[in-house]
């Protein structure tokens, strides 16, 4: 069984937040310079992509963030220290239309998997809007939904305490290829739990209506 999640959201085309554990799946992650997909912008996508359970590809690239203007911006000391991206080493990226074609294409029609999905979901619906002119369709799925549900123990279910719950290591925590790794681990992790507690997918899913 898989349970679909209506979102009340401007992003009419946007896939379908479900909970499942399918054998093929891309995990997804982007790093950005704030919060708002209107006003901030994506300066890291990494992508790994699984087929029965084993990496069979992976995808990362830095990017320009772009003004209005197509203007390329500078990052402030807040994110370069959270992620270790430098305005030096974005002036060299490329441009959000290349980057986002070659994400596209290695995206494909995959069911993508995250940690927060919705923030990357809702920043890379607008990129694709703005240098594609396409919605992303894809079907997501959050891992930190599943993980509060399992562990509503927790006064954080932010990756790291899933990390450190489970006694993984994400040793480049805040770029986005590692936390790709680390929320597939926590992914594993999980269903896990949900094999060993519930009889079947279908009673854990009913959890959530």
């Amino acid at each position: 069984m898989t349970i679909n999640f209506a979102i009340n959201d401007k992003r009419k085309n946007k896939g379908n937040s479900i909970i499942d554990f399918p054998c093929d799946y891309c995990v997804v992650d982007i790093e950005t310079t704030g919060l708002s997909p209107e006003w901030d912008n994506i300066i890291e996508i990494a992508a790994v992509k699984f087929s029965d359970g084993k990496i069979v590809d992976t995808f990362q690239s830095l990017l320009q963030p772009l003004s209005f203007k197509g203007e390329v911006i500078s990052v402030n000391e807040f994110i370069t220290k959270l992620t270790g991206i430098t305005n030096q080493m974005l002036a060299n990226a490329p441009k959000p239309k290349e980057v986002l074609t070659n994400f596209d294409k290695f995206l494909g029609n995959s069911i993508i998997v995250g940690y927060n999905v919705n923030f990357d979901i809702n920043f890379l619906y607008d990129a694709f809007e703005t240098y594609l002119n396409k919605d992303l369709c894809n079907d997501f799925i959050d891992v930190m939904r599943i993980a509060r549900k399992l562990h509503p123990e927790l006064a954080h279910h932010r990756l790291k305490d899933m990390v450190d719950l489970f006694e993984l290591t994400n040793e480049n925590a805040h770029r986005a290829f590692s936390d790709c790794v680390a929320t597939d681990a926590c992914y594993k992790k999980l269903q896990y739990e949900v094999k060993k507690e519930y009889n079947s997918l279908s009673e854990f899913c009913n959890i959530f209506c």
